[in-house]
């Protein structure tokens, strides 16, 4: 008997273990389908250019898995993307420690490099990439097209362009940088801003730039109430962007709605005190109604900050006007004419550029004219971007001597430039890369 219920015991505890084997291989199956899951709709969301929904499954895969090279790496990509850099640094440095192909590593941090502004360094990689791969990969194809657009290479710009717009096209993204480069190429165009906009909203509605890029579009068509529904879409989601909410004041004022403007610039200002299109719309908003000191007051000190803002310069010498100060006007009105006459300059300069975009000479007379005209980091853009094309191309690295002579910290950057300038009438100096990495940052 007392044999019989040890065999009894025996065979329950049996049946006992194999019970809990089974559930316990069970959770381990579920839990690794359920990481496969996550796995997969990061990956999906990153290469359908969505980063924003791959950091919920990326955040599941990481808690069950902390030891996952690609699961860290993939969160170093959403970080970037979102432009987070110090919280890339740690996933980047993770999934190196724990064994990341290197090659998979190079890849992010070329794309790193390109949103730091380091475009000699991230170029090479980048270009060879996109050159080899097979399918479109949406990081590298911005980061790229992010490269050519920033350095006014708008030809290299729109190949990329379209073959991400032919290899995905469900992603609104490339449309956003189409945009951009109809801009910098064509400066009063809004209709084809509209049409890429708008072709990014139908492939992702929830594309907050291509949003407020469609807004301001429609403003300038002056579609006023159309752009009104949208600057009200945007800023449902980004209530306190100073931008958006001038633009919407601005808009507001088109359609005659001077309680609405007011209320949206004085919000704008109240974000950020010395945004010159709020300042300069409260101030028509003041003029209109008679608040003459109160409008002369935002217009200085728009002018004040630009001496160049020729809308500004307008506005001032009709409320000069208003206040009977004739010679004011006069003074005003002058000086916008000649703004005018150099905006046409301007434009005539980019129009050249468009149809030569090697044209190093006429780059160079933009450079001179947006340091001239107070644009200074517009300036520096445009050198930039000759620079990393002819690294020694002597006006431009004089017009950056003189530029940095007259900053008080410039003084070593000056000479620089000037023995750059100097070494190319004689012979190319070595050009050596900088040693950078993504630890600055």
């Amino acid at each position: 008997m007392t044999c019989g219920r040890s065999k009894i015991r025996w065979l329950l505890g049996i049946v006992v273990l194999g019970t809990a084997a089974l559930a316990a291989t069970a959770l381990i199956v579920r839990d690794r389908r359920a990481v496969e899951r996550a796995a997969q709709a990061a990956r999906d969301a990153l290469a359908a250019g969505r980063a924003a929904q791959a950091r919920d499954p990326l955040r599941f895969w990481l808690r069950v898995r902390p030891k996952s090279a690609e699961a860290h790496a993939l969160m170093a990509e959403v970080e970037l993307a979102e432009g987070h850099f110090s919280k890339a640094k740690p996933h980047f440095h993770q999934a190196h420690s724990l064994g990341y192909p290197e090659g998979q590593l190079e890849r992010i941090r070329a794309i790193w490099w390109a949103r730091l502004g380091r475009f000699a360094d991230a170029e090479p990689t980048l270009t060879r990439l996109w050159e080899s791969q097979p399918r479109t990969d949406p990081a590298v194809d911005e980061a790229l097209a992010q490269i050519f657009v920033r350095t006014y290479r708008f030809r290299k710009a729109r190949a990329v362009i379209e073959r991400w717009i032919q290899d995905a096209p469900a992603d609104g993204r490339p449309f956003l940088w189409l945009a951009e480069v109809d801009r910098r190429t064509d400066l009063d165009n809004p209709e084809a801003w509209e049409r890429s906009y708008r072709e990014a909203l139908r492939r992702d509605p929830d594309l907050d730039p291509a949003r407020h890029g469609l807004a301001e579009s429609l403003r300038q068509l002056h579609r006023n109430d159309e752009a009104a529904r949208e600057f009200a879409t945007y800023l449902a989601r980004h209530p306190e962007d100073p931008v958006a909410l001038a633009g919407a004041g601005l808009n507001a004022l088109e359609r005659d709605n001077l309680a609405e403007a007011a209320r949206l610039l004085d919000r704008a200002l109240a974000r950020t005190p010395d945004h010159p299109a709020a300042l300069k719309g409260r101030a028509e908003v003041d003029l209109r109604r008679g608040e003459l000191t109160s409008a002369l007051r935002r217009l200085n000190q728009v002018i004040q900050a630009n001496p160049f803002d020729d809308e500004a310069l307008r506005v001032r010498a009709r409320g000069r006007a208003m206040l009977g100060d004739s010679a004011g006007a006069r003074a005003d009105r002058d000086a916008f004419d000649r703004l005018q006459k150099d905006q046409a300059e301007l434009l005539q300069l980019h129009r050249r550029l468009r149809d030569h975009p090697e044209d190093s000479a006429t780059g160079a007379k933009v450079v001179a004219w947006m340091f001239a005209h107070g644009r200074d980091q517009d300036g520096l853009d445009w050198a930039n971007a000759i620079l990393a094309q002819e690294p020694d191309h002597p006006p431009t690295c004089r017009l950056l001597a003189d530029y940095y002579a007259q900053r008080a910290d410039g003084a070593g950057l000056a000479n620089f430039y000037r023995l750059k300038a100097g070494a190319a009438a004689g012979g190319r100096p070595d050009k050596k890369q900088p040693l950078m990495n993504t630890d600055e940052h």
